[in-house]
């Protein structure tokens, strides 16, 4: 058997993926796992795609937790200097509350264990005419108080994550679109 790209080559391997191409020494050490150009272009661009899309969600994650720091900041500054004995870490914990309800509250609605569904679930048994809105208003109330909960003590470390997030993935992008410019120039 012959190197799919060198025809005078023996190969030596397979390219790790479906499509099953011969490699030679030289072509099957290029990348590892051991991948054809073709699959290689194709993890790369797939990758850069993702990676993108993640980091456009860091980018909002960030930007929606910053603007509640700094709102909570600029607040704090601006009520302690009327009022020295305002609890600067209540305005602080608001602020960071404010900023975790979307994350909980979405985290709940896309998932089918949210607690309304939890709630419609266990009151399903239940006949009576209002039991379904009672349940809904309960399940909602229960998620707006653990997002405002959660939110004022994850809301810090989501903004530091999402910092490194965005990082990491801003880097991960330049490196497939380095892979892709080295692959174009080989060929």
């Amino acid at each position: 058997m012959k190197c799919f790209y060198h025809s005078d080559t023996d190969a030596v391997a397979n390219c790790s993926t479906n499509c099953g191409k011969s490699l030679c020494q030289e072509c099957a050490s290029c990348f590892t796992p051991i991948l054809c150009r073709e699959c290689f272009q194709n993890v790369c661009i797939t990758t850069r795609q993702q990676a993108k899309s993640d980091r456009v969600k860091a980018f909002i994650v960030l930007a929606w937790n910053a603007f509640f720091l700094i709102a909570g900041i600029i607040t704090i500054i601006e009520e302690h200097m009327k009022n020295p004995d305002v609890p600067i870490l209540t305005i602080l914990f608001l602020f960071w509350g404010i900023s975790g309800l979307p994350w909980v509250l979405m985290k709940g609605i896309l998932s089918d264990n949210s607690i309304e569904s939890q709630v419609d679930r266990a009151i399903s048994r239940n006949t009576e005419p209002g039991a379904y809105v009672i349940g809904g208003l309960f399940g909602f109330f229960i998620k707006l108080f653990l997002g405002f909960a959660i939110g004022a003590i994850a809301s810090p470390i989501l903004l530091m994550y999402n910092i490194y997030s965005f990082m990491q993935k801003s880097k991960l992008i330049k490196q497939m679109d380095a892979n892709l410019e080295a692959l174009t120039q080989a060929q």
